[in-house]
């Protein structure tokens, strides 16, 4: 039994491949890598567009191929199984993650890393997930118990749960943060939906008295 949806074959990840390819290229030019990370000074001298790029850089190997892997999953499954506002969603934890950094950690100079996203598109995909059929839904349902423990066991360690070996301090806030901001999409979108379909039965209704 397939335990990933049969429609996954129908779309192609563009947004996915594109945001992987940046982070490569960010990562094999360090000219480009110093122009897009998040640089406290910078952007109070109006860099405003660190808040976006900072997430395409990444500082070692292994941070760039743990990054790649969970976000590249995620988002190629995001984007087969057509779930919609994804772009939105990519923008709108980038802000809002480094928006956070920002206000909650005024000592940090420098930040990058697309973990904050990955672990918000997981947590997106798997709430998008509960609506499909076992054994998809199951999965979905073991990654939204997990992903929070995993945040969470982060936090009391101050260090990631994956080996890095290298130098550079975690941030499981911009993982809070991203997993937030999907949560609160969801709703949204799940709101919206549920509020469009009410007033279509509505009127639809109405026209037969």
């Amino acid at each position: 039994m397939d335990i990933l949806p049969k429609s996954l074959t129908s779309r192609f990840p563009i947004w996915t491949g594109l945001i992987l390819g940046l982070s490569l290229i960010s990562y094999a030019l360090p000219q480009v890598s110093s122009a897009l990370i998040y640089d406290r000074a910078a952007l109070f001298k109006g860099e405003i567009w660190r808040l976006f790029t900072s997430h395409l850089v990444h500082f070692t190997p292994l941070h760039l191929f743990y990054n790649l892997i969970a976000f590249g999953i995620a988002g190629w499954i995001i984007e087969y199984r057509g779930y919609q506002h994804f772009v939105p969603l990519c923008l709108l934890m980038a802000f809002f993650i480094s928006v956070s950094l920002m206000v909650m950690k005024p000592g940090m100079i420098y930040y990058g890393g697309l973990s904050g996203l990955a672990s918000g598109a997981i947590y997106y995909l798997a709430l998008f997930g509960l609506r499909e059929s076992p054994p998809w839904r199951l999965v979905c349902v073991l990654t939204l118990f997990f992903v929070p423990i995993k945040i969470l066991l982060e936090l009391e360690m101050n260090q990631s749960l994956f080996a890095y070996s290298e130098p550079f301090t975690i941030m499981p806030i911009s993982h809070i943060i991203g997993c937030l901001v999907a949560l609160v999409l969801f709703l949204v979108y799940s709101a919206r939906r549920i509020n469009g379909t009410f007033f279509y039965c509505k009127g639809f209704w109405g026209q037969q008295k």
